[in-house]
């Protein structure tokens, strides 16, 4: 995902505060827990407006999402697929970071 920078410099004192509060935000979101039903609300609604993705003759069907830990937060897809496409697993991590601000976090 992407990181967080801050420049700063602490000889100077220039923007440490911000570096701080940056640290802050990252380790809230690195501890983030996400309950299951929103979850399956937000990959409805995810999935209603990215189409239907299909490996071969096979379409995905996707049954539910949930987090299984975080620190880092991670998350289990369950699904018709033994492996999901790169594409939709990179589609589905980087909205999951948009939507539930998990910028600096894998």
């Amino acid at each position: 995902g992407d990181v967080p920078v801050v420049v700063c410099s602490a000889t100077e004192g220039i923007n440490v505060d911000k570096l701080l509060s940056t640290v802050i935000t990252v380790h809230d979101s690195w501890s983030k827990r996400i309950d299951t039903w929103i979850l399956n609300r937000w990959l409805k609604d995810t999935l209603v407006t990215s189409g239907t993705t299909r490996v071969g003759s096979k379409s995905l069907k996707v049954k539910y999402i949930t987090q299984v830990k975080s620190r880092p937060p991670t998350f289990t897809l369950f699904c018709n697929l033994k492996e999901l496409p790169i594409s939709f697993d990179r589609f589905l991590k980087s909205r999951l970071q948009r939507d539930f601000q998990l910028e600096g976090i894998p």
